[in-house]
């Protein structure tokens, strides 16, 4: 029979478990830009910032992350004028509540001419198409 206290310690090393997929995601790329406030991303107005907000425990989000990485590496060459970012949103929950993030991965263009909450990938104004 379980006890109290040895559901509680296995729902600890759960919990440690998902806070290492979610570190793993991005921390360390040399590509992606954590973003943890979008001054940074204000800041720059001729830079286009292609921004993924993600939960490291959305199984889509962990299967998406090479994609991202992939994107970001092969479009180094257009650094600063493209920067790939990424928001965690389990550690900055409430940016991403702030942003209007209602599902993960969500992809957002931000530009000078955008919404201080980005463009979806799916609505933006270049034909782009998700």
């Amino acid at each position: 029979r379980t006890t109290p206290g040895r559901r509680l310690e296995g729902c600890h090393r759960i919990m440690l478990a998902l806070a290492a997929c979610v570190v793993a995601l991005y921390t360390g790329d040399a590509y992606v830009q954590l973003v943890r406030d979008f001054t940074q991303v204000q800041a720059q107005p001729h830079t286009v910032f292609a921004i993924e907000f993600f939960a490291g425990w959305c199984g889509h989000c962990q299967a998406f992350a090479p994609v991202w990485k992939a994107a970001a590496a092969g479009a180094c060459a257009a650094r600063p004028a493209l920067t790939f970012g990424a928001v965690d949103c389990v550690a900055d929950y409430v940016l991403c509540r702030e942003m209007g993030v209602s599902g993960f991965p969500s992809v957002r263009v931000f530009t000078a001419g955008a919404p201080p909450t980005g463009e979806e990938l799916a609505t933006c104004g270049h034909g782009c198409e998700s």
